[in-house]
């Protein structure tokens, strides 16, 4: 973890966009590279707004993640 919180940022975004590949819809990703640039780009005043959709969508494809991950070890009846 960074001190600098939009180095911090900018880094857990770089590394969803390479772990959410197998689960994420292309559209996912294409808001995910987005909001990479706002986070580079943003003012410091506009870091948290653009963490906060950030996680927003963290918690939405990971939810997917789980239910998929459920899907694989659920038995088949």
């Amino acid at each position: 973890m960074t001190e600098d919180p939009r180095a911090q940022l900018v880094l857990d975004i770089e590394i969803a966009l390479v772990d959410w590949k197998p689960v994420a819809q292309p559209h996912e990703l294409a808001a995910l590279a987005e909001l990479l640039l706002d986070a580079k780009d943003a003012e410091p005043e506009e870091l948290p707004q653009v963490e906060a959709q950030f996680r927003g969508l963290e918690r939405f494809v990971e939810s997917r993640r789980a239910s998929v991950a459920f899907a694989a070890v659920r038995p088949k009846s």
